[in-house]
């Protein structure tokens, strides 16, 4: 038990500023799963004691999954620049997806089901709870979140990314979001992560 209580205050090791993708051959199925037996080529990175993320690619995708506790919602919002001309760009997944494009006056609302040469699956419904005007729709917990991004549409490479996954309540209440690299900030790119792409 102490050992555990140690563990869950240390710091994990500083954000890397680079994130090698590892080719794979194996077709990936978007199904909130992310198997071991499917996802065994991939870079892993802790996030925090709870989550991992996972990247690999293969010639037409990159795919991310994001692992997290059972009890949790998990969205992503990714935010994006790739090596084509173009802004930057997030995109979005949760009970919607959705992207949406890096302005002169910052980013726009969102619109939905707009998305082109990427998907995530949105989070199933599973129904409706409560009475009145505490009724609210509900969706499934402890799944993964995935995604795969079209190479053609965003170049080979490197990326930059940040990823900020939505599913995690503070003490408070209001939901916090866990920022990959940590202190990332959506309209501040000097501060993403790179991601590159192992030799396919």
């Amino acid at each position: 038990m102490i050992a555990l209580l140690l563990a869950a205050t240390l710091p994990l090791a500083a954000a890397p500023k680079a994130l090698e993708s590892q080719a794979t051959t194996v077709a990936v199925l978007l199904d909130g799963l992310c198997p071991d037996a499917e996802w065994h080529d991939a870079k892993r990175v802790a996030l925090d004691l709870s989550h991992e993320l996972l990247l690999m690619h293969d010639a037409t995708y990159a795919y991310a999954c994001i692992r997290g506790p059972a009890d949790e919602h998990l969205t992503l919002d990714l935010y994006l620049r790739g090596t084509r001309e173009g802004p930057a760009v997030n995109l979005h997944a949760s009970a919607q997806v959705g992207e949406r494009l890096r302005g002169a006056h910052g980013w726009p609302p969102y619109e939905w089901w707009n998305h082109r040469d990427w998907y995530s699956p949105a989070m199933p419904f599973t129904g409706m709870a409560g009475e009145g005007a505490e009724r609210s729709a509900q969706f499934a917990t402890g799944r993964a979140r995935e995604i795969q991004v079209g190479r053609e549409r965003f170049g080979d490479g490197p990326w930059h990314a940040m990823f900020a996954i939505g599913g995690k309540r503070g003490a408070d209440g209001t939901w916090q979001p866990l920022l990959f690299p940590p202190g990332a900030k959506d309209d501040v790119e000097a501060g993403w992560v790179e991601w590159r792409f192992a030799a396919d």
